[in-house]
């Protein structure tokens, strides 16, 4: 009996001493430096490593701290051998430990786009701190430039970032967002390639660095989201531009939602438009007498939002014939996104990935010189388009000016 007391005290104190031991790996908050933003450069030899740290005193209110005139965030860059080395230089420049768990965005200059981002997808995949939902752009000057500007509608710049890729995605299509598991994944696919949206700074490079600028109605210089950097095995290639990279959108099945401006005739200006509100592309590879072959069917709906022709659409044959003009503009945006694919020697839309799901055989014997074979083909592309409502006036005004 007094064996199973003391064996039962021992027990006791042990369990109190388990559940009293704490955190072994605690970190305060008011010790962290937590990183909004982060941006990678090459230059002179070494990697450029930019953080963006949100100031404690922005966060702690907002409305305070623009009253008196504080900017939200810290910028600075270390250099280093290494990217994560570099990274390790931020304790020679702040007082905090940099944390990365709420990085929003990662941006990369062109120079080190075109040296290599793989030692970059490398720290993301080791490091256990770094998330791999962490939106992904490429600029093509220095990330560190565009890490420094303010943002005029978020406090916080770098969710800001996140956000204006993420609004465009939803309701364009015409870029698409990407994050680090998406960028690594297709890197590590059959054709080693990917799309990466650019990152811009328009006007003054000077101006969004200033929080008074904030006062301005206008600013002098703004953000923006610019051209698709197509990316082979690791290493930026060349940039699509806009409708190259709206075309490639709907070549690789990523347009759900968008707007597409469409002439009223052949050779007329594209005045008209429709939004988009549903689209599915379906691409099969075929074999025709032993040559690879690739059928693109598209299938779209949506409403007319601007109408300046002058036919009424109220008459069926009118709408069929709108159908027509919007499938057209369709198909010449894919080829577009075709041609700069082809242009770059770069399958970033992923088409080589329909023929290893498919042919695994023939793929086999044709991925070591994919870009070759890539160049040479044709897609037979077959565009569909439903109207599902033209608005609460069915004539333009133009045609009712002509009828009186």
């Amino acid at each position: 009996m007094m064996a199973y007391r003391i064996a039962w005290k021992f027990s006791a104190a042990l369990l109190s001493c388990l559940l009293t031991s704490g955190c072994w790996d605690r970190n305060e908050l008011n010790e962290l430096g937590i990183i909004s933003a982060t941006g990678i450069d090459w230059e002179d030899g070494k990697w450029h490593a930019t953080s963006q740290i949100v100031l404690p005193l922005s966060t702690s209110g907002e409305g305070t701290a623009k009253q008196m005139s504080l900017s939200p965030v810290d910028v600075f860059s270390t250099e280093g051998e290494g990217i994560r080395s570099a990274f390790r230089k931020a304790s020679l420049e702040t007082t905090r430990k940099l944390y990365f768990s709420h990085n929003q965005v990662v941006i990369i200059g062109e120079a080190a786009a075109r040296k290599g981002i793989d030692p970059l997808l490398d720290v993301y995949l080791r490091n256990t701190d770094a998330r791999e939902d962490v939106i992904i752009f490429l600029t093509a000057g220095k990330a560190s430039t565009i890490l420094r500007q303010l943002s005029p509608t978020e406090w916080n710049p770098g969710n800001g970032l996140r956000k204006l890729i993420e609004m465009e995605e939803s309701q364009n299509s015409r870029i698409r967002a990407m994050n680090i598991f998406e960028v690594i994944s297709e890197l590590l696919g059959p054709t080693q390639s990917t799309l990466i949206p650019e990152i811009r700074l328009s006007g003054n490079p000077q101006t969004l660095t200033q929080v008074d600028a904030q006062k301005k109605t206008q600013l002098d210089a703004r953000l923006k989201l610019g051209r698709v950097g197509l990316v082979k095995r690791n290493k930026l290639v060349g940039w699509g531009k806009f409708d190259e990279s709206f075309g490639m959108m709907w070549l690789s099945n990523h347009v759900t939602r968008g707007f597409l401006p469409y002439a009223c005739a052949s050779k007329g200006t594209r005045s008209s438009s429709f939004r988009v509100m549903k689209a599915h592309t379906k691409v099969s590879p075929v074999l025709v007498e032993g040559e690879l072959g690739f059928n693109v069917n598209v299938e779209a709906e949506g409403k007319i939002e601007d109408y300046t022709c002058e036919d009424d659409l109220a008459e069926i044959e009118v709408v069929k014939r709108q159908e027509k003009l919007i499938a057209e503009a369709i198909r010449l945006l894919m080829n577009k996104g075709w041609e700069a694919s082809k242009r770059m020697k770069t399958d970033a839309i992923g088409f080589g990935t329909k023929v290893y799901e498919r042919y695994p055989a023939l793929w086999e014997k044709m991925k070591e010189d994919w870009d070759e074979h890539f160049v040479e083909l044709e897609p037979n592309i077959q565009v569909h388009v439903h109207i599902k409502g033209t608005g609460s006036s069915n004539p333009s005004i133009v045609s009712y000016q002509k009828k009186k």
